[in-house]
């Protein structure tokens, strides 16, 4: 006998529901197409492996300037864009579900807004080169265009999901990068990511 259940348990149904919501609560005008990528941006990140750099040292939470000049300095437009585009989907992640960590941060939500729409934009200037979909054109226009306004959609969506061991992790790492706490580091490396301050590499753990 088929249920009657419909499931809305699972990640992408939970986190497209509540991205609408927030979007027509605040009567920000975005296409059909940029809601279902936030949706999937939400559900991307929801891994910890999305949002923390993995190499053969470990994973490691890399900062936004660095992933700049390694996407700006890739001559391959397909890695360009990638590059891109994990850049402006990392900035909108983390300025709309974890503000409160920016606050603490030398660069705040201003930071992650220009760095983030500018990535974006870049990245639907390449959609023609690399023959997409014209529709990503367009998604990355609004992205970027709209920015702010979907920072302010996802710090809604965030005070009804369940992403808050992303942002213990968050905190853990920026209490870490200001102290260099040996306690700390080794409660981060106890959740798999391994503390390592790109501003200092001479820092000592």
């Amino acid at each position: 006998m088929q249920s009657d259940v419909i499931s809305f348990d699972s990640l992408q149904d939970h986190f497209h529901q509540l991205v609408i919501d927030a979007r027509d609560n605040q009567h920000v005008d975005v296409s059909d197409e940029t809601t279902h990528y936030l949706t999937g941006l939400l559900v991307s990140f929801s891994s910890v492996d999305t949002l923390f750099h993995k190499d053969e040292e470990g994973r490691r939470l890399k900062p936004l300037a660095i992933m700049f000049c390694e996407a700006h300095q890739e001559v391959n437009p397909a890695l360009r864009y990638q590059g891109l585009r994990h850049l402006g989907d990392t900035a909108l992640f983390i300025a709309g579900m974890f503000p409160g960590v920016l606050r603490r941060k030398p660069v705040g939500l201003d930071y992650y807004i220009a760095m983030g729409g500018s990535a974006y934009g870049a990245a639907s200037d390449l959609v023609g080169r690399l023959n997409f979909s014209q529709a990503f054109s367009g998604i990355f226009l609004e992205l970027g265009g709209r920015f702010a306004l979907l920072v302010d959609v996802l710090s809604e969506v965030a005070e009804n999901s369940n992403l808050n061991s992303h942002a213990d992790i968050l905190e853990l790492y920026e209490q870490w990068m200001q102290t260099g706490s040996k306690r700390i580091a080794n409660k981060l490396r106890a959740a798999g990511i391994e503390p390592v301050d790109f501003n200092n590499k001479r820092r000592q753990h």
